[in-house]
């Protein structure tokens, strides 16, 4: 097998993995965690059929599973060994291990709709890692499902704002909780009473973004405002805004319900 220059044995043998070039917002290069590194190196001397059985199993606690950051990485890698076969069929494993989170996000939208969420998901997941010619694809090696959290939130909210206008008319409340019944199930498990998680889909459409965002990333999906955790999503990290500036759109965001909200008695939060 033909080496390339950016893969190369060092002396003693061990294995230089291809260098992720992608810098993040702080002007550092991105750094893969060493647990991906690990599981990249055990496999990427064996034959394709050997990688492809190890990235086929599905148990985590499973000593051979691969982690989807390897996945990504044998990817790229298989793309400049110019095997497609293995290029498709690891595709298609990753396709397969992330399709019914994505598809669980789109299940308010019609099915027509939710068909074209999906694939343009699908599109802007794996682009970037199928493009060996450009490093937009690193993030997926570093935090994939991060990756992927992002691009479904984009993508639901471009298509359920779509929902809206082909209804041509005010969803009134009823309407409105049906189309959020799903997202409710997620706000259930955060600290607010079932008066509060109906007066939110009700509330919801007045935000305006980054604002409305902001505000279903903290209070729907239970994100935090930021993280010390590299493996922990955090709404500064999505927006790339200081925590400063994420806490006062979420200020901004309680004024708004507030004000919309006043004269029927109970404010839900403060």
């Amino acid at each position: 097998m033909a080496r390339h220059p950016e893969l190369t044995q060092p002396p003693k043998g061990g294995i230089k993995l291809r260098p992720l070039k992608h810098r993040a917002l702080d002007g550092s290069l991105y750094q893969r965690d060493q647990k991906v590194e690990e599981q990249i190196i055990s496999v990427i001397l064996l034959d394709a059929s050997s990688v492809i059985k190890r990235a086929k199993i599905r148990s985590k606690g499973s000593p051979d599973f691969l982690k989807e950051e390897v996945i990504v990485y044998l990817i790229r890698e298989y793309l400049i060994r110019q095997d497609k076969a293995t290029v498709g069929a690891l595709c298609e494993i990753l396709f397969r291990r992330c399709s019914s989170y994505i598809k669980y996000k789109f299940l308010s939208l019609d099915d027509a709709l939710s068909e074209q969420a999906f694939s343009e998901v699908i599109r802007d997941v794996m682009d970037p890692i199928l493009d060996i010619k450009d490093n937009n694809g690193d993030y997926f090696q570093v935090r994939f499902w991060s990756g992927l959290r992002r691009k479904t939130i984009d993508a639901g909210r471009k298509y359920y704002t779509e929902q809206k206008k082909r209804a041509k008319k005010t969803i009134n409340d009823e309407e409105d909780m049906a189309i959020h019944d799903k997202i409710g199930e997620e706000i259930q498990d955060t600290a607010l009473s079932a008066e509060d998680i109906i007066f939110c889909r009700q509330a919801l459409n007045i935000l305006p973004e980054p604002i409305r965002t902001a505000f279903v990333l903290r209070y729907y999906h239970g994100w935090q405002i930021e993280s010390d955790d590299p493996e922990m999503e955090s709404i500064s990290d999505y927006f790339g805004k200081t925590s400063r500036t994420i806490r006062h759109w979420l200020t901004q965001a309680h004024k708004i319900l507030r004000k919309w909200h006043r004269g029927e008695g109970k404010e839900p939060y403060s």
